[in-house]
């Protein structure tokens, strides 16, 4: 998937790339409820199967695929923001949060 840096072209060329894989991704369960039905063992339980199963076309569905990415996108970065202000308001909880992370990551980087 080859992305164009021209103007305008990268946002279309992104939206593009996010309902192929989107759309691969819905077809890809379907097939996989046909398969399967309702084994909890094989099928997961979650807004996608549901979404597939109450019916909803494949265009709403990609409408709230990119609903929840934004939602997650905007929660998260609030939240990282909001914690990093908060530490640097806490040095000696900054620390502590340090030391445990680097305590339980180990050696990894």
């Amino acid at each position: 998937f080859g992305f164009s840096f021209k103007k305008g072209k990268l946002l279309r060329d992104v939206a593009e790339f996010k309902s192929t894989v989107a759309a691969r991704l819905v077809n890809s369960r379907r097939d996989l409820i046909a398969a399967h039905g309702d084994d909890p063992e094989l099928v997961p339980d979650d807004c996608l199967t549901a979404m597939i199963r109450d019916g909803m076309s494949e265009a709403d569905i990609l409408s709230q695929i990119t609903t929840l990415i934004a939602a997650g996108h905007d929660t998260t970065l609030y939240f990282s923001s909001y914690m990093a202000m908060v530490l640097g308001r806490h040095p000696e909880v900054q620390e502590r949060t340090r030391a445990e992370i680097a305590e339980g990551m180990g050696d990894r980087d």
